[in-house]
């Protein structure tokens, strides 16, 4: 609740120029420097409103509280004036002074203002009102030495909050705060980013953002051992992002798209679950990879084994060891066969699972295969059968050549 003290304590009282008490003397109050009539009131919690003017008793009194800064002008019962003070400063319910008036808390410092303002060095550092504690501008929440800070806002309804280290605003900035951003190491803008976080590392290459949990995986030679995922930097010179999952069983990372609606078109405008896109970068805009870029890479380590380049080719590891003691035709048809869940085959199963063409058969009875392993005996199989028909076109004396003319 609002409250003042009276003008003159315990009340105001005013006399006439014979030193007599104003009998009906007349007090008018206005704003300060203005002849807008300023209100006062006739009890210190400001529940009663007094008239303006204000008219003195038989004793030349009357109950007048009032707070900020006013003008008085003191008439007689006939309407004489007999003094105007402009500029009056009320008296105030709690002023704390030092010696020299610089330092001091300030209570209501004006008309129906319910602040508290506190001064040092004559200047308004901080405010109390019904929204919290407001700290002036420019003015930071300090520890004890100073030199970790909390700024909110520096200048004047820049609705920023800066959290500080180093001494002063600026200096190693930890994390600022604006209208829904949120900067840290000493980023204050991004035009790219409206709403978000943004991180500037600066000469830092290890992990931007790092992920934890209660686990315990032990890869401490590459991260601390409770860290599950990690952002940094690919290339500490050149930039790029890698996103590093760290697992203490079989499984490091796991990309997954969740769709409402498929698309089942397969045309050079589908979509899928997950999506893979590489671009070129051209000055400030990006263009379509040329023929045989690179866009996607499978690595063992830093070892490439598979690759999809700008024209849709696959490119994979070749390197193999061929079947020179198997049938590779007859392995081939035979493949066929089991696929198809046919019996009597040379090449059953278990022996192609022994030579690696089917890597594993799952309790549902489906079939793994070696795409590496099944291209190298179907090229094998090629080979056997051009080996075949050059025999048999040489004993009948034609040439290969010939051979395939006959076939069209």
């Amino acid at each position: 609740m609002p409250g003042s003290l009276p003008l003159y304590y315990p009340k105001f009282k005013a006399f006439d120029t014979n030193g007599k008490p104003l009998v009906g003397g007349k007090v008018y109050t206005y704003n300060a420097g203005a002849t807008t009539a300023q209100k006062t009131y006739g009890t210190a919690s400001h529940t009663v409103t007094n008239t303006n003017p204000v008219v003195l008793n038989a004793a030349g009194e009357a109950d007048i509280y009032a707070t900020g800064t006013i003008k008085l002008i003191l008439k007689d019962s006939s309407d004489h004036t007999l003094w105007t003070v402009d500029n009056y400063q009320t008296p105030r319910r709690s002023i704390l002074l030092d010696l020299d008036g610089d330092t001091k808390i300030d209570v209501e410092p004006g008309a129906d203002i319910d602040d508290i303002y506190f001064y040092t060095s004559g200047d308004k550092k901080m405010t109390i009102n019904n929204k919290g504690i407001i700290p002036a501008p420019g003015v930071p929440i300090t520890d004890a030495d100073g030199d970790t800070c909390i700024f909110v806002e520096e200048s004047a309804d820049e609705d920023i909050i800066r959290f500080d280290t180093g001494g002063a605003s600026g200096v190693d900035n930890v994390l600022l705060l604006q209208n829904g951003k949120v900067f840290m190491g000493g980023e204050t803008s991004n035009a790219f980013n409206t709403q978000g976080l943004t991180i500037n590392q600066g000469t830092n290459d290890d992990e931007a953002i790092s992920f934890k949990s209660d686990i315990a995986h032990g890869t401490t030679s590459q991260t601390e051992t409770d860290t599950f995922g990690a952002l940094l930097k690919h290339s500490a010179a050149n930039g790029g992002i890698r996103l590093v999952g760290y697992t203490a069983d079989k499984v490091g990372m796991t990309l997954r798209g969740v769709v409402r609606s498929e698309d089942t078109g397969h045309t050079a405008t589908s979509k899928g679950c997950v999506v893979v896109e590489g671009y070129t970068a051209t000055n400030t805009n990006l263009k379509t990879p040329s023929a045989n870029a690179v866009i996607f890479t499978v690595r063992s380590g830093t070892s490439a084994k598979f690759m999809v380049d700008a024209e849709g080719d696959i490119f994979y590891d070749g390197t193999s060891t061929t079947y020179d003691t198997h049938d590779d035709a007859q392995a081939i048809s035979d493949l066929n066969q089991t696929l198809a869940k046919r019996d009597g085959q040379t090449y059953g199963l278990e022996e192609l699972q022994t030579m690696k063409v089917i890597q594993s058969v799952d309790k549902d009875g489906r079939v793994f295969l070696s795409h590496k392993r099944k291209s190298m005996l179907e090229l094998g199989a090629i080979a056997e059968l051009y080996r075949v028909v050059s025999v048999l076109c040489e004993k009948a004396g034609i040439t290969y050549s010939e051979a395939k003319k006959l076939t069209m």
